[in-house]
Order: C-alpha cells, then sequence, then structure tokens
C-alpha cells in the first residue's frame, strides 16, 4: 500500500465495512471472557501457588456465606434461626444450609470408625503400637480405663467398654473435638457463640447459619438475589419476633456484590459526565456532532482487530484485558483529533492533501505507542503479554482506520470554527512567545526536574490487592466480626499438601500433620486443623493395622491385665471376637474420603480438599502463626508440600508485577527513542520528540510522592497512557517543523487531545473506587503536564530550527 498518495475511490470505506462486520461477527461467535486470577500472576515456579490462589477465590471456603443472627437470648436467636433457615429452603443457589451438627452425626461416626479402629490408633504405628501392647502398656491401659470407669461423666465408655478396653474408639474422638475447637456452642441442633458479658450490649447470643452457594461468589447475578432474599427474610422474622434481632453476615460474596454495585453507579455516573463533555467539546471546537462519531470510528476499529487477533492467539481474553486494553487503545484518539483540526484550520485543501502533510507525524506516533506497548511483552506475566498483543495491534488499526477510512467521509467543506481558529492562534503566539524567553522557559524546566528529584524517593509503593481492593470497610469490619464469632483459624494462611492422586495426597497430608505439630509444640504457632483429625491415608490406615496384627495372643494378654485391674473378664467377649479378628485377613477397607463426603461428615471435610489443575491438594489450615520461617521450614524438604501466606504471596506477586511493568515502560522508552532517532537521525528532534512523554510520567508520581498518595499497581500501568499520550505530542509538534504544517493547528489539536483525555479518563480520579480513582488522578495529571511540556521540550532543545530536508 502507498502510505502517502492519495485516495482514489471510496472502496477503502467498503473494505473496511466488510472487514468489521466479519471481525464483529467472529468476535460475536468466539469471545470468551476468563477471570482468572493466574493470567496476572507469574508464569514458572510459582505458577502452582497461583493456581491454588485462584483455587481458593472460587472453592467451598469462598462460597459459604456465614448468617450471624444477634439478639438478647439464646432462644430468641435460636428461633430466629430456625424461621430464617426455613424461610430459604426454596432458594435455588443455596447448595446446602447447615444450623447445626445432624441428629445422624454420633451415629455416622460410630458407623464409619468403631469398626476401623485398629485402623485409626497411631501417627507412627511400627514404634507406638508395640510399646503400646507390650506387656506394661496393657497394664497401663487397663489402669486408665479403670480410673475412666470411676468418673461420673462416662456413660459411653461404659458402653463401648466390651468391645474397645484399649480406648481406640474415645482416642479418635477427641482427636474429632480438637480438630473441631472453636468459638461456637450447641444448643440443641443450633450452632450460637458464647453469651456477651458486657450489660450494656443489647445482643448477648449470636446464632449461625452456614450456607454454601452454587456459584462463585463473585457471580453478582447469582448472589445478589440470594442476599436480597436473605435480608428480606430477615426483615419479616424480626417483624414477627417483635424486633431486637440483628443481622450480620459474613463471606465473599457480600463484599464483591456490594463492590461491583458502586463501581457500576461510579461508571454509570462518570461515563454519563464524560459523554457529555467530550460530545460538548467536540461541538465548541468542530461545530458539529458529527466530529465526534468520526474521531470514534479508529477507536472501534482498533477494539475489533485487537479482540479478533487476540481471540485468535489466546483462544480467550481477559477481563482486565480488555479493560486496560481499551483504555490503552483509546489513546488513538488523537489521531482523528489531530487530522480533523487540520482539515477544520484548512477548508480549502482536500482531506487528502492534508492527511499527506500530516501523516508522518501520526504514523510515527502510532507506531512509537506500539512499540511502547510491545515492550511489556518481556514480562513473566502472561496477561501482561497477552495486553501488550492486543494494546499494540489496535494502535496499529487505528492507524490504517485514520489513513484510509476517514479521508473519503471528510470531503464535505467542514464548517467554519471560529473558536477553532481563536484558540489555534493564541497558541501559536504562546508558543512563539515562550520560545523567546530563555529564562522562563528554564525556570519551569527546573520546576519539574525539581519534583522529579523531591518526590519520586518520596513514592509510597503499596502493593497487593489490598491497595485494589474495592470493597467496602463497613462490610469488611462486619466480614471480620463475623469469622471471629466461629473460627479462630488465621485467614489466608495454610499449608497445602499437593500430589498428583488422593492417596498420595494423603500420605503427605500425614507427614505434613506430624510436623506441624512438632512446630507447634516449638510455640512456632498455637494450632492447626487438618484433615488428618479425619482420615488418614489408607497407607497409615493399612500399617496401623498391620502393626495390631503383628502383636502375637493380643486377645489373651489384654484378658490377663484387665483382671488383675479386677475386671470380670466375661465383659470383654466383644474385644476378643474383634482380636481374633485381628490376625485375619481384613475384611473392611480403609477409610476414604468417598465415605466420609456421603455421610453426615461431609459438611466437616469439604474444606479441606481442593482440585489443583491435575494434582490434588489437601490444605491444613493454622492458627496464630508466629514464626512464618520455623513453620515453612518445618515442612520445606516434602516435595508438594507448601506453606502459604495468600495475602504476603500475593503483596509479592504484585509488587514483583509493578516492578516488571516499570521495567517494561523503561525498555518502550528506549525502543520508542529507537524509532525517533531511526527517522529523525539527530538527537535534538527526537529528544523534544520523547522528553514530554518521560518528563510528564516522571513527574507526575514525583507529584504523587510529594502530596503522599499511596501509589499501586494500576498508577504504574496509567503510566503507559501518559507515556502514550506525550510521546503523541512531542511527535506531533516535532513533525509539524518538518512539513509545511501550522505548529497552531498541532497546538490547537493538542490542547483538543489533552482535554478529550482528561474527560474520557481523567474523570475516573472522582469515583470512589479506588482502582478507579488510581487511572483516573495519573492520567489526568500526567496528560496536562505533557500538553505543557511538549512545546517547552520543543523551545528548550532548539528542535523548531530543524530543517523540514533534514528529516525527509
Amino acid at each position: 500500500m502507498n502510505l502517502r498518495g492519495p485516495l482514489p475511490s471510496r472502496a477503502p470505506l467498503y473494505i473496511a465495512a466488510a472487514l468489521a462486520v466479519g471481525a464483529a461477527t467472529f468476535c460475536a461467535l468466539r469471545l470468551k471472557i476468563t477471570t482468572d486470577i493466574t493470567h496476572f500472576l507469574p508464569a514458572g515456579a510459582d505458577h502452582r501457588l497461583a493456581t491454588l490462589s485462584r483455587r481458593l477465590a472460587d472453592s467451598s471456603l469462598t462460597r459459604t456465606l456465614i448468617v450471624s443472627i444477634g439478639g438478647p437470648s439464646t432462644d430468641a436467636v435460636h428461633a430466629a434461626a430456625v424461621a430464617l433457615a426455613d424461610g430459604l429452603r426454596d432458594q435455588k443457589e443455596i447448595a446446602w444450609l447447615q444450623r447445626g451438627p445432624t441428629d445422624k452425626l454420633p451415629e455416622a461416626v460410630f458407623k464409619l470408625y468403631a469398626p476401623r479402629t485398629a485402623y485409626f490408633i497411631s501417627d507412627h504405628p511400627e514404634t507406638e503400637i508395640p510399646a503400646a501392647l507390650s506387656d506394661q502398656g496393657l497394664d497401663q491401659a487397663a489402669r486408665a480405663l479403670k480410673r475412666q470407669l470411676s468418673l461420673p461423666l462416662s456413660p459411653l465408655l461404659s458402653r463401648l467398654a466390651g468391645a474397645d478396653p484399649l480406648q481406640w474408639f474415645p482416642g479418635i474422638l477427641r482427636r474429632f473435638e480438637k480438630a473441631q475447637a472453636g468459638t461456637l456452642e450447641l444448643d440443641g441442633d443450633q450452632f450460637v457463640t458464647a453469651e456477651t458479658r458486657d450489660p450494656r450490649d443489647p445482643i448477648r447470643r449470636w446464632a449461625i447459619i452456614f450456607i454454601g452457594t452454587n456459584h462463585s461468589p463473585f457471580d453478582s447475578k447469582a448472589q445478589a438475589p440470594l442476599l436480597a432474599a436473605i435480608g428480606a427474610r430477615f426483615a419479616a422474622v424480626n417483624q414477627a419476633a417483635g424486633g431486637g434481632l440483628k443481622l450480620e453476615m459474613g463471606g465473599v460474596a457480600p463484599i464483591a456484590v456490594d463492590a461491583e454495585h458502586h463501581i457500576s453507579q461510579d461508571l454509570t455516573r462518570i461515563s454519563l459526565a464524560s459523554m457529555v463533555g467530550v460530545v460538548l467539546l467536540f461541538w465548541l471546537f468542530f461545530g458539529s456532532i458529527r466530529a465526534v462519531l468520526l474521531a470514534l470510528l479508529p477507536i472501534v476499529g482498533g477494539a475489533l482487530a485487537a479482540t479478533t487477533v487476540g481471540l485468535i492467539l489466546f483462544g480467550q481474553l481477559h477481563g482486565m484485558t480488555l479493560a486496560i486494553g481499551s483504555t490503552l487503545i483509546g489513546v488513538a484518539l488523537d489521531y482523528p483529533i489531530l487530522l480533523l483540526t487540520h482539515r477544520v484550520l484548512n477548508p480549502d485543501a482536500a482531506p487528502e492533501v492534508v492527511l499527506r502533510k500530516i501523516w508522518i507525524g501520526i504514523l510515527l506516533g502510532g507506531v512509537t505507542t506500539a512499540a511502547g506497548f510491545a515492550a511489556l511483552g518481556w514480562t513473566s506475566f502472561p496477561g501482561v503479554r497477552e495486553m501488550a498483543v492486543t494494546s499494540s495491534v489496535g494502535i496499529i488499526a487505528a492507524l490504517l482506520a485514520t489513513r484510509y477510512v476517514l479521508p473519503p467521509l471528510l470531503r464535505r467543506r467542514p464548517r467554519p470554527a471560529r473558536l477553532l481558529a481563536r484558540g489555534a492562534t493564541a497558541l501559536g503566539q504562546a508558543l512563539r512567545w515562550l520560545q523567546r524567553q530563555r529564562t522562563v522557559r528554564l525556570a519551569i524546566a527546573a520546576a519539574v526536574v525539581l519534583v522529579c528529584a523531591l518526590g519520586l524517593p518520596r513514592l509510597q509503593w503499596q502493593d497487593g490487592l489490598r491497595a485494589l481492593d474495592p470493597g467496602s470497610p463497613r462490610l469488611k469490619a462486619e466480614l471480620d466480626r463475623v469469622r471471629g464469632r466461629v473460627s479462630a483459624m488465621d485467614e489466608g494462611r495454610f499449608v497445602v499438601a499437593a500430589a498428583p492422586d488422593l492417596e498420595q495426597a494423603l500420605r503427605l497430608n500425614d507427614e505434613v500433620f506430624t510436623r506441624l505439630e512438632s512446630a507447634r509444640d516449638a510455640g512456632a504457632l498455637d494450632g492447626l486443623t487438618s484433615l488428618h483429625a479425619f482420615l488418614w491415608s489408607a497407607a497409615l490406615q493399612n500399617r496401623n493395622r498391620a502393626a495390631v496384627a503383628a502383636v502375637p495372643n493380643l486377645d489373651a494378654r489384654v484378658m490377663a491385665a484387665l483382671r488383675q485391674e479386677g475386671f470380670h473378664a466375661d465383659a470383654f467377649k466383644a474385644f476378643e471376637t474383634t482380636a481374633r479378628a485381628m490376625s485375619a485377613p481384613a475384611t473392611l477397607p480403609p477409610l476414604t474420603l468417598g465415605d466420609l463426603e456421603s455421610s453426615p461428615l461431609a459438611p466437616l471435610v469439604r474444606s479441606f480438599v481442593v482440585k489443583l489443575g491435575d494434582d490434588t491438594g489437601i490444605l491444613t489450615f493454622l492458627r496464630g502463626v508466629r514464626q512464618a520461617d520455623r513453620v515453612n521450614g518445618a515442612i520445606a524438604d516434602l516435595p508438594g508440600a507448601h506453606y502459604f501466606d495468600q495475602a504476603a504471596f500475593l503483596d509479592e506477586t504484585y509488587r514483583h508485577f509493578r516492578v516488571q511493568t516499570l521495567q517494561a515502560v523503561l525498555v518502550g522508552i528506549a525502543l520508542i527513542f529507537a524509532v525517533l532517532f531511526g527517522r529523525y537521525r539527530r538527537w535534538r528532534p527526537s529528544v523534544a520528540a520523547l522528553a514530554p512523554a518521560v518528563l510528564a510520567a516522571a513527574a507526575t508520581l514525583g507529584l504523587l510522592g510529594l502530596t503522599g498518595v499511596p501509589t499501586n499497581l494500576l498508577h504504574v500501568l496509567s503510566l503507559l497512557l501518559v507515556l502514550s499520550m506525550g510521546v503523541d505530542y512531542g511527535v506531533f509538534l516535532v513533525e509539524s517543523t518538518a512539513a509545511d504544517v501550522s505548529s497552531d493547528a498541532t497546538l490547537m489539536s493538542l490542547l483538543a487531545c489533552c482535554l478529550t483525555t482528561v474527560l474520557s479518563f481523567g474523570l475516573l480520579a472522582l469515583s470512589g473506587t479506588p482502582a478507579l480513582r488510581a487511572i483516573g488522578l495519573v492520567t489526568g495529571v500526567g496528560v496536562l503536564l505533557s500538553l505543557v511540556l511538549a512545546p517547552l521540550s520543543l523551545a528548550v532543545t532548539g528542535a523548531t530550527r530543524t530543517r523540514a530536508e533534514d528529516l525527509r
């Protein structure tokens, strides 16, 4: 294609329309959006932990909603919980609901474990079982049984002693009790918290209901109706009870739904203001709404091209790629604005002639912007590479649309635009005045350098998701209160045992439990909750039974020890039968996870097992981690075992993301300078074109440092927009000196570009959402600085003296 020659016909319009229809159809049929967090987590060694983090974001843990009903008495909250639960039974989003332990739980525990007591005796069966079943060990067991039966609270033990004089089954129950230790109490069939001792607090008790949902907590379409139904049902229950009750909910869903609601409100309000502002601006400058539609054509074309190529290359696109990528492609709005401004201010010239004069500037601005985005492709974050490719493709497509689609649509003589003409004249006069005022130029440059020197060292980097968390502080405080009522486990701190299949994961988990118990005894942590309390690997279960079977004459020796303590042997006939069966091949297989999941014990074990791609992971939850390094060291030599602090991991990951993004920005600047120097072959125009982008970005960060604004990842990503705008501003001005192009018109186009960017993106600084506010603040400040620094850079470097022939 000849990028310089005039267009002879409207054929490019028909070609572009056909391509747009094809791309839109392809995207409509193939569009697949993912929110997989691992797209923006590093590939490589940490990918398994990234996968774990993503799995936990949509697991039984996050799908569990804790409903807490407070009231003045146990009876009041118990009755309210029953009424609320009964009213929610028909909610399709509820996968399961639990107010307390089922009355079938004791029966299920006995049925599953009592016949398998020999499978669950010791974590070290080869050493501990022979010692426990030695003559001395059996004598101690008989004496212990006698002491226990003498206690007033031993009806269960009395019923089981005939078949279990060695108290193996009570040992299993003690492990259950230890694993379930928490702050909840039972009032019949209802979980309740301990009674509040503060007489000034009208809420004395809280009833707890656990609800499992069918969909992700981030699926607002599913979660919002459920939350509304809970609120409406509680209001009816409270009214029927005469008031005085209080509802609090703990879970991811209430925070996610509330955040999405507020973000949607913010975007709707700001988008409406932005749209009105941009339309008014185009009306004032160009005297036509048609100009708005024409300016948007390259943006739409770029977005379609970027989405199409992204789907072809990656098969799907991440939601953040679409959001941030669309923002970056929005930089291409500069190109039609430059063309429209020069066309309106030169009404007698054909649009192809106008475009030919400014095309090299537009082309160079697009190529440098695409090069800057392409630099992001070297990071280790798959999502960032995806963003780099789609943004670069979008910019190139917008360039082609500006070159071939807009000129045929601009052949009609434009309306006179007095404000645009007067503004261009005023800006041209200001530039010529600035070129004469050396002292003023140096003062402004010194001020920018001073802001950078003082502000950049004071930047307060705030890495991790907490900096970007849009959740309501009120709801997060409510979540902390509710969780504190039901669990003492540390949020997001656990050990994962991952292996190719469940049995290997259980074997690893057996060893993890032993190591962590030792770490707890050493003071590294306060406690842990493990699946090991309920289920051991088949290998460990079989080792226990084999160790028991290897003990000779067990039944006779146990009877002898019991008779020595005064027991009658006839009371233990059941054990004699059991002991003889232990020496024979097993008829009952070891307990499995499937046995537990199909029993009333399912709610107790569902949160421990997660899928990690093709692997199975078993979680051990920790409490009161005092020395994370010792906890990690305790399991460090176990392949597949990882200590995981989710908050710390995400903080470190996003710190790494931010650092790599800054590095990519520097690489992009180097690539842009190489492109500019290849065009100009002289350092003055090259620096004049690039300096506004670099200085505006650095000064923006400097201002954030001076004002004490905490800086996070989205501030850094927003710098890409500032750099892209700044490069365009510098290139457009430098190129205006290389051809028969009015620098006044170019300056006016830069003002229009700046104002539309502030209206489109800068207004996001007014948002109440931290992420949106970060984008708006950096973009608004950065593009304003770019507008000021572009003519200053041109004047300071003396690039205005570059002759046109030197650039050809």
